[in-house]
């Protein structure tokens, strides 16, 4: 590592903590030093590009938590850039996804900008956060794709958490959205998968259950009767008997 590199990871280091100390005028100097010495050194290989990226990052942050949002905005879309150029960008940076994930709740959530939030969530892979975005959008079809995989995702990873339980409710508004636009068909799968996938979870989360398994039987009503539906939480192997409405 040269000595601007490490000029610039000292300045970087100076930076995050005058930032976690909320000094942010004294942050963004040292961030912006830092962002200048590794943007004269162009081309300084991997180390390199992801302290760029992480200075970027930092600086966006900076001016995000001092309520000064439209200025965080360039230095978010140079930090993608940069980790689109180095390969595999955000997966050889040990931040890179979760960074991207942050910066899509940015537009998302301080923004309400559910088109740039998708470019991030997109390039993090967070099928969770582009079902929250396309929703949002009123794609609901492609929502229902996204957080289907993502269900799927927890599933196999966090069986029995609270993650699963908060995917599953956010099929149950997309099937509510279905409902809602006449497509019983499709609300009826989002409640059926979202029933499913709750099972077994702590008592603690029994409010929700219920909830999701009122939303699966009205799903049923709506294409012939509650019969219809404890038939099929029987055959699916669900234990109906174990959420009392």
């Amino acid at each position: 590592m040269d000595d601007a590199v490490l000029k610039a990871r000292a300045c970087h280091d100076a930076g995050v903590a005058h930032l976690r100390n909320g000094e942010v005028d004294v942050a963004l100097a040292e961030l912006l030093k830092a962002e200048e010495l590794l943007r004269e050194k162009d081309g300084g290989g991997l180390r390199a590009a992801n302290l760029r990226a992480n200075c970027l990052h930092n600086i966006g942050c900076a001016y995000r938590d001092n309520q000064m949002a439209d200025e965080a905005v360039p230095y978010f879309a140079e930090e993608l850039d940069v980790l689109r150029l180095v390969r595999n960008g955000y997966r050889a940076h040990r931040h890179g996804a979760s960074h991207l994930h942050e910066v899509g709740n940015f537009f998302m959530n301080e923004k309400g900008d559910a088109d740039a939030a998708l470019e991030y969530y997109q390039e993090a892979r967070c099928h969770s956060k582009l079902g929250d975005a396309f929703a949002t959008r009123g794609d609901i079809g492609i929502a229902s794709e996204h957080h289907h995989k993502s269900l799927n995702i927890q599933k196999e990873l966090h069986k029995g958490t609270d993650r699963v339980r908060k995917v599953a409710t956010k099929l149950c508004s997309l099937g509510t959205a279905y409902k809602y636009r006449g497509e019983e068909d499709k609300a009826l799968v989002c409640f059926k998968d979202a029933f499913e996938a709750v099972q077994g979870l702590s008592p603690a989360c029994r409010p929700v259950i219920i909830s999701i398994f009122v939303n699966f039987i009205d799903a049923y009503k709506a294409r012939g009767g509650t019969g219809e539906a404890v038939r099929h939480l029987v055959d699916q192997g669900c234990d109906a008997a174990a959420v009392e409405t």
